[in-house]
């Protein structure tokens, strides 16, 4: 999951292996130098203990010099037969290059799992450092405020519908990039991994939404039908669980500068348990929630980290200004949606939307 290239000896299994493993960025004061913890689970599916398992941990920058970063070989607790040992490792690395938008640099981590004097496992994934803050109204990377200027992207191709290609993920993040784009929502199911790897080359910040949409939305006739209370608990476990399987596949990418909990749903008890939930499993990112549109639908007082208005009007810039939190206009313009047939007749409609997007963007 997440990134991770993986390689297993085959002389023995089952056997002890990794089974989750995420990595994380914290820099000093001065955001020089950097700490890298490790958060895995090593699961030992054999008869018998393994006593004497060793990670050995190297760290090598874009050019494939190695990096001197300590400790380097860390011996682990004795795994008892046919369990789990979860923990966590902190490594000193001296003064890493940073990754942000306009610096995408990326290292190899490679770990290897060692134990009777074998090495069984090798794991090897890219890594950015840098570190995500919320001051006040502004969202800072690596200690400097940050402005998006962005989209959301669907999955959609002229001729393959939505089975894209590696090479078409790439594709599109490379004109978004040559546009001066450098923010990606992602509307609204998981992100390919593969143009989430695009994203942590080039330098395309995302804001990575979990799978759902329309909570309590009059767009889905479910809420409606008798019995369908969007506060019933008992929808709490589907929502919990599209936000955490979400973090655990994609939380290793340097690119996701935060997680949605949703897309235009209504606000409740239930998902105030999801945003504890999120920021208990990642506290080093900021989260969003997608009301579900201004005016009478919108803001059942959402507590997510990230504000945002969807279809915010020509006010909106203004209405912007008044609000304590850093905030995304989450949608806007997105006129294809209601005049399709007009479209069909008049393809030049499509110039009206220049005026619209300039008076946001310039705002």
């Amino acid at each position: 999951l997440g990134g991770i290239t993986r390689k297993i000896s085959l002389w023995a299994v089952p056997h002890c292996y990794v089974s989750r493993f995420h990595t994380a960025t914290l820099f000093d004061s001065n955001y020089t130098n950097a700490t890298l913890d490790l958060q895995l689970e090593v699961l030992n599916s054999l008869d018998r203990s393994i006593t004497d398992p060793v990670l050995q941990v190297r760290l090598r920058d874009r050019e494939g010099n190695r990096i001197n970063i300590l400790p380097q070989k860390i011996p682990l607790p004795v795994i008892p037969a046919n369990e789990r040992k979860n923990g966590r490792i902190s490594l000193s690395v001296p003064a890493p290059r940073k990754w942000d938008s306009e610096h995408p640099y990326l290292y190899t981590l490679t770990c290897t799992l060692e134990y009777g004097g074998r090495i069984q496992e090798t794991l090897r994934r890219r890594i950015g450092f840098r570190q995500i803050e919320v001051q006040g109204d502004q969202v800072l990377v690596n200690g400097a405020p940050i402005k998006l200027r962005g989209i959301n992207r669907h999955e959609a191709h002229p001729q393959r519908g939505r089975s894209l290609t590696p090479e078409l993920w790439r594709e599109d993040a490379l004109k978004f990039r040559a546009a001066n784009i450098n923010y990606i929502r992602t509307s609204h199911y998981p992100p390919a991994e593969e143009f989430l790897d695009a994203c942590d080359e080039l330098g395309l910040f995302v804001e990575c939404e979990a799978p759902l949409c329309w909570v309590q939305h009059g767009a889905n006739a479910n809420w409606t039908q008798p019995g369908w209370d969007y506060r019933d608990h008992r929808f709490l476990l589907p929502l919990m669980l599209a936000n955490l399987e979400s973090i655990e596949l994609n939380r290793d990418h340097p690119s996701i500068l935060m997680w949605s909990l949703a897309n235009e749903s209504r606000w409740s008890p239930l998902f105030a348990k999801v945003l504890e939930m999120v920021k208990a499993t990642d506290p080093t990112r900021p989260v969003s929630f997608h009301d579900q549109c201004w005016g009478s639908y919108n803001n059942a007082s959402s507590t997510a980290d990230i504000a945002n208005f969807h279809y915010p009007g020509p006010d909106g810039p203004n209405r912007a200004s008044q609000v304590s939190r850093p905030l995304l206009f989450g949608e806007y313009c997105h006129l294809n949606a209601y005049n399709r047939h007009e479209l069909v007749t008049d393809p030049g409609l499509r110039d009206a939307w220049g005026r619209p997007f300039r008076a946001m963007w310039e705002a």
